[in-house]
């Protein structure tokens, strides 16, 4: 006999393995299997309908074929190893024999992952600076993408903070959601540009991950006026600033 070993799965989401039944007799030969179980937290399950009934465990193999067992580790309890037995009962015409396969598999604590890009969490240089921008230009943006790299749902809260919180915007903001394996959240920060100066705030990203429960990124932008516009040269040989026309007296007034 031979183990069968699903190998690792992660909390409550099954893995499985497959064990192949062949008969391999001479020609003309008859396998019959008339029993298939597994003890454990082990499952025998239809891959057409794995929440459904399990396939049956009574059928035969003409010489040559073959059918596949498909075996789960189903447990969301973190640990083991967990064992079990996958017993495969059959008869070739001369009374029931069993065949006993050892199933073993080792569960994974489901913990969510959090993460962050174009800038890491935990970095100490994660400032998401805008730049330079003009007074009642065009918005300086910035995208910061949240990102699940684990095996369980990552969840939290979005805000804006600090002194100057006023002149920028997150969308989206509030509560997020990422399911295992699901899509990324992309976070549009803006500058605005309404107002002159030099302006700061600390965009704060909570999660459920334990190992990062709070995360902030500082954010800067500098709002600057234009500066004003030179007046043109004077014309080839006049004078800069052009003078004032000269004072004449003003004509005598003829006696009456």
């Amino acid at each position: 006999m031979e183990d069968a070993d699903p190998g690792e799965v992660i909390g409550s989401t099954a893995n499985d393995t497959s064990l192949v039944i062949t008969n391999t007799g001479a020609s003309g030969s008859q396998l019959n299997i008339t029993d298939i179980s597994a003890t454990g937290p082990f499952t025998i399950y239809d891959p057409a309908d794995p929440t459904g009934p399990p396939p049956s465990d009574n059928f035969s193999l003409a010489s040559g074929n073959s059918r596949t067992v498909n075996v789960a580790c189903n447990t969301s309890t973190p640990g083991g190893p967990f064992a079990g037995t996958l017993a495969v009962t059959y008869n070739l015409g001369a009374g029931n024999l069993t065949a006993n396969y050892t199933l073993n598999c080792n569960v994974q604590d489901r913990v969510p992952v959090f993460n962050t890009s174009p800038v890491a969490p935990g970095n100490p240089a994660n400032a998401i600076n805008f730049g330079e921008l003009a007074l009642n230009g065009a918005v300086g943006q910035q995208t910061l993408t949240i990102s699940n790299d684990g095996n369980d749902a990552l969840s939290g809260t979005i805000s804006l903070s600090g002194p100057n919180a006023s002149r920028f915007t997150v969308q989206p903001t509030g509560s997020y959601n990422i399911p295992e394996s699901g899509a990324d959240v992309n976070l549009l920060l803006t500058c605005l540009t309404s107002q002159q100066g030099t302006f700061s705030a600390t965009l704060s990203i909570s999660s459920n991950d334990p190992l990062r429960p709070t995360n902030t990124y500082p954010l800067s932008c500098q709002v600057t006026a234009p500066a004003p516009a030179m007046a043109p040269p004077p014309p080839r040989g006049m004078p800069w600033p052009p003078l004032p026309p000269a004072w004449a007296p003003s004509p005598a007034t003829p006696p009456p």
